[in-house]
């Protein structure tokens, strides 16, 4: 599943919010991806930057804007939060105010390293990244029309909406190493990655994301990320880790991110 991180609407379900801050957890909110919206209005180019470790930390800005819930949505107050992060030294996880969709991605990018301005709206944004140098503009129809060639951390752009892709699709995914190893048969089991835990001062489990690996050794290569709160298809355990279908592709996880049942 291909999810978007996003800022939607106000807490009285229009443009400018009552209340500073995310009041329903809807405001400003990870879902599912759509390639279009309800009026039936597609994404008209996707920003893709060249970076991958800009991209990365695009993602997790927009990830943990959505998850600060003292952030919420108004066009009218849309650079309180980004004025508040910068207070913060950047921290957006401790950052307070409003956005919009525009002003989230732009300032998101921005913090994240983008040479973007912190305060574009749709109708300049797609000049604003691409005077900068740093991303592709991508308007093939198979990055508009589903999610299986996006990349964590691509920009949804159209006139109106913005949006951050927070997990690869599946076909990205395989294309990244189309040479990996086929997907094991048999039974599986689940596996949720973990909230993490304090026990005698240590921390343990996730905070926020783990690495998933090519093999079941710290020397192998990083795949990916795991994200807390995910669950995934596990086909065997070896050595202190699971072997996991991670996006289509075999991953190998530490047995301390992760629980086994039914979830």
């Amino acid at each position: 599943m291909t999810r978007i991180a996003h800022a939607v609407r106000g807490d009285g379900g229009g443009i400018d919010g009552r209340i500073p801050g995310d009041q329903d957890g809807r405001e400003v909110r990870i879902q599912t991806y759509y390639a279009k919206n309800d009026a039936g209005k597609p994404w008209t180019h996707v920003l893709r930057a060249r970076d991958p470790d800009l991209a990365e930390r695009i993602a997790v800005n927009m990830t943990t804007l959505a998850e600060n819930e003292n952030i919420g949505y108004s066009q009218k107050r849309r650079m309180t939060w980004f004025n508040s992060a910068k207070s913060q030294g950047g921290n957006i996880a401790k950052a307070a105010g409003d956005c919009d969709c525009s002003s989230g991605v732009s300032g998101g990018t921005q913090l994240a390293g983008g040479k973007v301005k912190a305060n574009l709206a749709t109708s300049n944004m797609l000049q604003g990244f691409q005077s900068s140098g740093q991303f592709e503009i991508l308007t093939d129809a198979k990055y508009l029309t589903s999610a299986d060639f996006l990349l964590r951390g691509d920009i949804l752009l159209r006139q109106g909406h913005t949006a951050v892709i927070i997990d690869n699709g599946a076909e990205a995914a395989r294309q990244d190493d189309p040479d990996d190893e086929t997907l094991p048969d048999g039974k599986t089991f689940r596996l949720l990655v973990d909230d993490y835990y304090v026990a005698d001062g240590i921390e343990y489990g996730v905070k926020e994301w783990c690495r998933v690996r090519k093999g079941p050794t710290l020397d192998d290569d990083i795949l990916g990320k795991a994200y807390r709160g995910e669950i995934y298809e596990a086909y065997g355990f070896s050595e202190d880790w699971y072997q996991i279908n991670y996006h289509g592709r075999v991953g190998y996880i530490y047995k301390t991110f992760v629980s086994e049942g039914e979830i």
